[in-house]
């Protein structure tokens, strides 16, 4: 602080004579600049510090598949890093990529060709021939109709089927069909020897005959009309 600041202070301080006749000695400004220097270098040597702690602190290892346990990194390989750098001419790839095929792997080179090679085989195929009818409607678009429309019939059968009672069961169509050509043959039969009695019917054996004969045709009929329905159930 110079001597003008000083007495600039002692006069702003109201005791400008005082001072005069008891001088103090005068107070030291704070500098600034070692401060900033002392701080600086305590930084850097904490920087150096906390750096020499983790060089020496282990490793961590990083994760990595099973797969490529036993696979190095080439990240940090002074070959891979110079050839990412400087390149490598048209030689050394191929090189490269005959040593790549002979462990198994297949090179940039050869994938190359062998894509070239599958569109010359299948790129120029041409379409076949599609079959017609006389429509001129291509058949596999005919087959896909008749598809849909039988699945359709099907649900629609099956929607409009009528709800089987606990107890019974409905009777497929070809067992239908079976049975109703028995009955159909059956009430022939009764029907011929039903014709075959006499004329006169005079016994008790012959009333009893011709009885039985009539019930039979009866019950032949009336099966015979259950079967012929659209939808037949029997007891399960």
């Amino acid at each position: 602080m110079s001597v003008a600041q000083q007495i600039a202070r002692r006069q702003m301080g109201g005791n400008a004579a005082g001072g005069l006749l008891n001088p103090k000695a005068p107070m030291r400004g704070k500098d600034h600049a070692k401060e900033n220097v002392r701080a600086m270098r305590e930084k850097a040597a904490k920087l150096r510090g906390q750096q020499v702690m983790q060089n020496c602190a282990p490793s961590v290892e990083l994760f990595k598949m099973k797969q490529f346990a036993d696979v190095k990194s080439r990240l940090n390989d002074p070959k891979a890093l110079r050839r990412r750098l400087d390149g490598e001419d048209a030689s050394k790839n191929a090189q490269d990529d005959q040593q790549a095929a002979g462990e198994g792997e297949i090179g940039l080179a050869e994938f190359e060709r062998q894509v070239e090679e599958m569109i010359k085989l299948h790129g120029q195929k041409k379409p076949q021939n599609l079959s017609k009818d006389a429509a001129g409607v291509p058949l596999y678009l005919q087959k896909m109709k008749n598809e849909r429309q039988e699945k359709q019939r099907l649900e629609d059968q099956q929607r409009n089927q009528p709800r089987v009672p606990a107890g019974y069961r409905i009777v497929p169509a070809d067992e239908v069909k079976e049975t109703l050509d028995l009955l159909q043959k059956k009430h022939k039969e009764l029907e011929t020897q039903f014709r075959n009695l006499p004329l006169k019917i005079e016994t008790d054996g012959q009333k009893q005959r011709q009885k039985a004969l009539m019930s039979k045709i009866a019950d032949s009929e009336k099966a015979i009309a259950m079967f012929s329905k659209p939808t037949v159930m029997v007891e399960a």
